[in-house]
């Protein structure tokens, strides 16, 4: 008599899916039980598993926050310190020691944290569990585990909130009050009593001829202010321009990033049928590919059903060899051979990067081209390396030396993860069994829903079959793809508005200072008008420096990024689209808010009547 037993381990946080995987066969021995009378739940595993590189990702984005927060803290405070030098110069005459003026610009920039810090844990708050809804309402139906976390997380049965998050974000936001506070305070400590009390306002002057002018206009004006602030304007402009150039990067990723071409790359035709195959499945050892080939329903009297629909055009049979040994015999164990159908000869010749092999030497069965994804795994294969594998052929086993004829860069459509690609009458010659492994339906529309209600009947009523769909494939696509652009455009958006409120500051610090000189201007003609054009080049030369930077930068930088995006397989990337739409948004967003800021700095100087601006002195 057989009994079955269904069993959960009880394990300690931190342990890797090795270390339960490890466990459970330890205590399976213990009671004489062999392996292949138990199954474990790799489903529930995975689940449960945290990849190792999610900590780093969260890491990283934790650090271009807090360096965006640093330079735009950093910046504010060193535009007020040169407004508050006579301030400290008093101080320092009536007997405030280094450390008491820098203990001043700590407090006050700690104590402004203390009051934002609350704010934002409770917006957080609110706001995560809003998000991480929205999250995964968008993905819930591409995949069972997603939509049984929506529901976990919707009826409150999952814990979202952790008391040492909230003190890690504490942590980190003084942290970063104190790392933009540190050249401030050392400015505030070195302040000279006499020189403080000679400033005026202005930037420190080194003894240095000076250009004057027969004829002063407005243009000079604005090039002498900001060339006496070129420390305070190029701060201004390199923190936007960081942003500017996160953005640019981003957005050639997102760009790139099209469901459409992402569809196309995943699956060759509208519908892919294959033959349901998974490795080490104790229940169901008919699933192995070994025991696949012997009786594969893939077959030629399911071919000629299929071609008979309505709206199939014709069908594409792809074969697969599961071979080992070589250089597949320390870290992965196995690999497929690929064998691809004449009808895609074309786009192989396309995709070869290294080395040269036409499809009619492919069919020799000795010759193979390598998917360079799995150059990921074993970087030192190259072209002309002659591979002695095994030939896994349902019982059978033989060797076989195989040449690297070949590196090309293919879809996933195309190879479906069969890294070794050889022509189909090649494979074929390795095989004395049906190693079809997938049908491509190509059809006249990419979606017919009659014709996929057929297929999946079909499929159906095998019950050995699974079917993928483009229409599927692009739908799962769009989804990803739009959360991460949600996602990433968020969080951009945020980098965005610290930018902006650096420039708003440092353009309305550079008038306020100036309020006592640009009331004298107008004392002796300057008209409002002539003001407002002032200070709108003043906006433009911001917004001018800082587009040339992050668009010309940024745009540079986004190409490797599109590169190494295409060589990971990220979105299943093949094509570079320039961010037209993300540089134009950029462009005409810093010019629209310079031009506000310009029209509201100039309304509040014209608050002041012109005695009370030309009174005016810190």
């Amino acid at each position: 008599m057989k009994y079955r037993f269904l069993l959960q381990v009880n394990g300690q946080k931190g342990n890797t899916t090795a270390d339960y995987t490890e466990t459970i066969q330890n205590i399976a021995r213990q009671f004489g039980i062999s392996e292949d009378d138990m199954n474990i739940n790799k489903e529930y595993l995975a689940a449960n598993y945290v990849d190792p590189a999610t900590i780093p990702v969260i890491v990283g984005i934790m650090l271009i926050v807090v360096l965006a927060g640093i330079i735009t803290i950093y910046s504010v405070y060193y535009v007020s310190m040169n407004q508050r030098v006579r301030e400290f110069g008093k101080l320092k005459a009536i007997g405030a020691t280094k450390r008491q003026l820098r203990q001043i610009v700590l407090r006050e920039g700690m104590g402004v944290a203390l009051f934002a810090i609350p704010i934002g844990l409770l917006i957080g708050t609110v706001a995560v569990k809003v998000v991480l809804l929205q999250f995964v309402e968008h993905a819930k139906d591409s995949n069972v585990l997603i939509t049984e976390a929506y529901k976990v997380v919707a009826k409150g049965e999952v814990q979202l909130y952790y008391w040492w998050i909230y003190l890690l974000a504490i942590a980190v936001t003084l942290c970063t009050v104190y790392l933009s506070l540190m050249k401030p305070m050392r400015m505030a400590a070195k302040v000279s009593e006499i020189e403080a009390m000679r400033y005026q306002g202005g930037s420190k002057r080194q003894k240095s001829s000076r250009k004057g002018y027969q004829f002063l206009n407005i243009g000079r004006l604005t090039k002498r202010n900001l060339a006496e602030n070129k420390k305070k304007s190029t701060i201004t402009i390199v923190s936007m321009a960081v942003t500017g150039i996160f953005v640019m990067m981003v957005a050639t990723v997102l760009s790139c990033a099209n469901p459409m071409e992402s569809a196309k790359s995943s699956i060759v035709g509208q519908y892919e049928i294959s033959p349901i195959v998974e490795s080490g499945n104790k229940e169901h050892p008919e699933y192995e590919w070994a025991e696949v080939q012997k009786n594969n329903p893939l077959n030629e009297g399911l071919k000629q059903q299929i071609e008979e629909l309505d709206g199939v055009e014709r069908v594409d049979v792809f074969t697969a060899l599961k071979v080992s040994g070589g250089p597949f015999e320390e870290k992965i164990g196995t690999e497929f051979i690929n064998g691809v159908p004449e009808e895609y000869a074309e786009e192989l010749k396309k995709g070869i990067t290294e080395g040269n092999v036409t499809y009619e030497e492919l069919k020799s069965g000795d010759k193979v081209i390598l998917d360079r994804a799995l150059l990921h795994w074993y970087p030192d294969i190259k072209v002309g390396d002659k591979l002695k594998l095994n030939i896994h052929d349902g019982d059978n086993t033989f060797q076989k030396e195989i040449e690297v004829a070949a590196i090309g860069e293919y879809g996933r459509g195309l190879t479906n993860y069969n890294c070794l690609i050889m022509a189909k009458e090649g494979a074929e010659k390795l095989t004395i069994n049906n190693s079809s492994s997938y049908f491509q339906v190509i059809a006249d529309k990419d979606y017919d829903e009659a014709l996929e209600a057929s297929l999946q009947a079909i499929v159906d009523g095998s019950g050995r079959l699974q079917m993928r769909t483009w229409k599927n494939e692009y739908d799962t696509w769009e989804n990803a793809i739009q959360m991460t652009r949600g996602a990433c455009y968020a969080f951009i958006i945020i980098l965005a508005a610290i930018s902006i409120m650096n420039l708003i500051n440092t353009m309305i610090n550079s008038v306020h200072v100036r309020k006592k000189e640009l009331g004298m201007m107008q004392a002796i003609g300057m008209s409002d008008r002539q003001l407002m054009k002032m200070l709108q080049l003043e906006g433009i030369f911001y917004t001018v420096g800082t587009l040339i930077i992050s668009i010309g930068v940024g745009s540079l930088a986004g190409y490797p990024l599109f590169l190494y995006a295409k060589r990971t397989g990220m979105f299943d990337i093949s094509t570079y689209h320039y961010p037209v739409t993300a540089a134009i948004i950029i462009i005409l967003t810093l010019f629209v808010i310079q031009m506000l800021l310009a029209i509201f700095i100039a309304k509040s100087v014209r608050k002041d009547s012109l005695i009370e601006r030309i009174r005016f002195s810190e």
